[in-house]
């Protein structure tokens, strides 16, 4: 029945990312994504005049393989407060979406990630005497997370002698991870457990490594999801994630962030930072199970991320004077 569930298990996260990937001899594999992109920002024209309305449209769409949630719009730059340019109070500068959360393709039945418009109706400043360009900065924040899975295999070491030595070699260059897949999004998530095999000799204490890499493979940044008030976009809250870790059996022992151990555990949670708010590995090391494998056993190790995300957009706005 656990086989049976971590099947389907395995299914659904394949069917989000569209590609399953062997990792035979622990090399690692990465899948890209992205969560929410934005298709169109832009003002309905070019160019008005000096104290003229104007209307900034944008659009967007979840293309990743999660539920973008608590999704918020904020406009910067040269068209934002304090430059002169008046929002209507409807349409502020900053703005929750609605709705505020984003489905994810379903390609099952060949749906498409939902998308949402917004429009902001803004005046340009009042009074030019000259002809001035303006860049309209947008920003788009949301919630969203990445699910991975990997299957790691383990040999006994009396039992791969006892075989015929073509098999041997085969058999040995699979004692790692044999199976990974990671849902999309901006951040995916891969494992290796590097060079060593993971074969079980029975010398006391035996472990082995574990890497697991998380890579910022987005157009945008990282933020921490439990900042408030939502979205904080202050550099302390940049290119933070937190992931929890679950296995269904196997030790390990992991560094965190705070530069602690999680000492031997099946299960913990972090929250780390990526280096340059880019990429970040996660070097772990493994318990042998021992006696516990006859012959040969594999492990899953499920890993869940959640973390903000935020996107970025420009548009240029030429505004001209009254009096040309």
């Amino acid at each position: 029945m656990k086989g049976k569930w971590l099947l389907i298990l395995l299914v659904f996260i394949v069917i989000l990312s569209g590609c399953t990937f062997p990792g035979g001899g622990g090399g690692a594999q990465t899948v890209s994504g992205n969560g929410i992109v934005i298709t169109k920002f832009s003002p309905d024209f070019s160019e008005i005049r000096s104290g003229e309305p104007i209307m900034l449209t944008l659009s967007v769409q979840n293309v990743g393989g999660a539920v973008a949630n608590n999704i918020v719009a904020q406009i910067f730059g040269g068209v934002s407060s304090g430059t002169g340019w008046v929002f209507d109070a409807d349409t502020p500068p900053t703005k929750a979406l609605t709705p505020s959360s984003l489905r994810p393709a379903d390609p099952v039945n060949n749906l498409p990630g939902e998308s949402l418009d917004y429009v902001w109706r803004v005046t340009s400043p009042a009074g030019l005497k000259v002809k001035t360009s303006y860049d309209a900065g947008i920003r788009v924040y949301y919630i969203y997370n990445t699910s991975a899975i990997a299957t790691v295999r383990f040999y006994t070491n009396s039992y791969l002698k006892s075989l015929p030595q073509t098999q041997y070699q085969s058999l040995l260059k699979s004692a790692g991870v044999i199976s990974q897949a990671s849902s999309a999004g901006p951040i995916s998530i891969s494992f290796s457990t590097g060079a060593r095999p993971l074969v079980i000799y029975g010398a006391p204490g035996e472990t082995y490594a574990l890497q697991i890499t998380f890579n910022n493979v987005g157009s945008g940044n990282a933020i921490d999801p439990t900042s408030t008030p939502w979205p904080n976009s202050e550099y302390r809250n940049l290119y933070y994630i937190t992931y929890t870790l679950k296995t269904n059996g196997l030790i390990l022992n992991c560094p965190k962030q705070d530069g602690t151990q999680t000492g031997d555990t099946t299960s913990f949670s972090d929250k780390i930072l990526l280096a340059g708010g880019k990429l970040k590995t996660v070097f772990c090391t493994i318990k042998s199970p021992g006696s516990a494998v006859i012959n040969s056993q594999d492990y899953t190790i499920n890993v869940e991320a959640s973390y903000g995300y935020f996107v970025e957009s420009k548009a240029t706005i030429n505004v001209l004077p009254v009096t040309q």
